[in-house]
């Protein structure tokens, strides 16, 4: 039952980073934020202590409810363990996404006040790797296939060599069930999170474009 639990309050956290969004946005509309017009300076101090308190108010009112109903099916469920780490995983949901919204505006705040030399720095080609890896779908299935495929492809194959039973056709399958495995984590983790924070990322950084401006 511990190993379910986990399980539910690990998908409860990742329907709750799918919602979210979709919360946030909807009393962005509701408030009028979304229309608001900004001039070549960026967002101002108003602005972002306004939107900083709609997601806190938003943040609240979720833990209050999905907290809530986690609190009542402990209660009126038949197997209240389940119900209750689903829920609180979406309920820590929002935790995560107040959590990752303040370390975003202070990147923000601390971007628009650098140095501009500081900026044009050349990336990497790891980091430049590693940024398409984790902003794409091609780029999950090559970093999971990478990552996880080609490391459990060197071990089954070396298990097997140091047992004399490896052969041709069995290595053909270890490397077919390797390849699918990594592209079904990498399917699994890009339609369940990934493209949640990818949304976010994109939204950052039109923002970090507004404020790059009050610089010049």
């Amino acid at each position: 039952m511990t190993v379910l639990n986990a399980f539910l309050a690990i998908v409860g956290l990742l329907v709750g980073l799918r919602v979210w969004p979709i919360v946030i946005h909807t009393l962005f509309w509701l408030s009028g934020l979304a229309l608001a017009k900004h001039d070549t300076s960026g967002p101002s101090e108003a602005f972002t202590s306004k939107v900083t308190r709609v997601v806190l108010a938003a943040a609240g009112a979720w833990v209050c409810f999905f907290g809530g109903i986690a609190v009542l099916v402990s209660y009126m469920s038949a197997h209240p363990g389940a119900w209750v780490a689903l829920f609180l995983g979406v309920t820590l949901a929002s935790c995560f996404a107040v959590v990752n919204y303040l370390l975003t505006l202070r990147r923000l705040r601390t971007t628009a006040t650098a140095v501009p030399d500081s900026r044009s720095v050349k990336p990497t080609r790891v980091r430049t790797f590693l940024k398409w890896a984790s902003s794409s779908l091609v780029g999950h299935i090559a970093l999971f296939q990478l990552l996880g495929a080609l490391p459990m492809f060197i071990l089954f194959v070396y298990l097997n060599y140091s047992e004399g039973t490896l052969t041709f056709s069995w290595g053909i399958w270890i490397a077919f069930v390797a390849g699918c495995f990594g592209l079904f984590m990498a399917l699994f983790f890009w339609f369940t999170l990934s493209r949640w924070f990818v949304y976010l990322r994109r939204d950052t950084d039109a923002m970090r474009a507004l404020l790059a401006k009050k610089r010049r």
